[in-house]
């Protein structure tokens, strides 16, 4: 039974993880939509008048910004990172936690965890 639990757990957190990048890459797709469209408008306008208003030029700076984290996040490295710093807080900082019991039983959780997608 306590291996039908834990194998029916890293299929949850497995499904949490994959939701957690597919919203990734959708947010990319809209991200990368709407400043498709700005750049479209802003080459229109360049092209037009000589030069790019500022409404414009404000969202060509700013929009990468967000674009670069999601893209991390679905394509990169960034949910590797983040369960790197997990498993230190995890391990280092234990003075945020109360309960001691709980904190081991999720550090060993995590430390038997298959992050790469495989299977254990």
């Amino acid at each position: 039974m306590a291996q039908n639990q834990q194998t029916m757990m890293k299929k949850q957190m497995s499904m949490q993880a994959s939701m957690g990048m597919a919203s990734s890459r959708d947010n990319l797709l809209w991200i990368g939509g709407i400043y498709g469209a700005i750049a479209t408008a802003a080459t229109l306008a360049l092209i037009k008048h000589k030069t790019i208003p500022l409404p414009m030029r404000i969202p060509l700076v700013v929009i990468p910004i967000p674009g670069a984290y999601f893209y991390d996040m679905a394509y990169g490295s960034k949910m590797e990172r983040i369960r790197r710093h997990q498993h230190h807080i995890l391990e280092h900082e234990k003075h945020w936690f109360n309960n001691q019991e709980v904190d081991e039983a999720i550090r060993l959780q995590a430390a038997n965890v298959d992050w790469t997608g495989g299977s254990n």
